[in-house]
């Protein structure tokens, strides 16, 4: 078990977690792994929310949203790759912006040019 303790200004929460393991290991080893798995969960999550507004999302169709989702987080990797090539730090979100904006930028990022 694992006791999380949050503080957002005067609010204080507490939230107990179970994780089961086939392997017998102390808490002490255990923590880097779950701290490792949430902060590739929160990473991934925050971007798709943030630049891609992913919880004001009003599908509600179950196959819709995974559809939808599964377009969004291949936008995300396609972004994070043109992002890579830019010669100068440009957000994610002005990757999207640019390949909505400029036809060549966004052939670019699709690899049609």
């Amino acid at each position: 078990m694992l006791e999380r303790t949050r503080q957002i200004g005067e609010k204080v929460t507490t939230e107990r977690c179970y994780y089961i393991s086939s392997k017998a290991v102390k808490a002490t080893e255990m923590a880097p792994i779950i701290r490792a798995h949430w902060g590739i969960e929160n990473q991934l999550h925050w971007v798709l929310d943030v630049s891609w507004g992913e919880d004001a999302s009003l599908i509600r169709d179950t196959l819709a949203a995974r559809n939808m989702a599964s377009l969004r987080k291949i936008t995300l990797n396609l972004a994070r790759l043109a992002q890579s090539r830019q010669p100068k730090k440009v957000s994610l979100k002005n990757i999207r912006n640019l390949a909505a904006w400029d036809t060549a930028m966004r052939d670019s990022i699709l690899g049609l040019a």
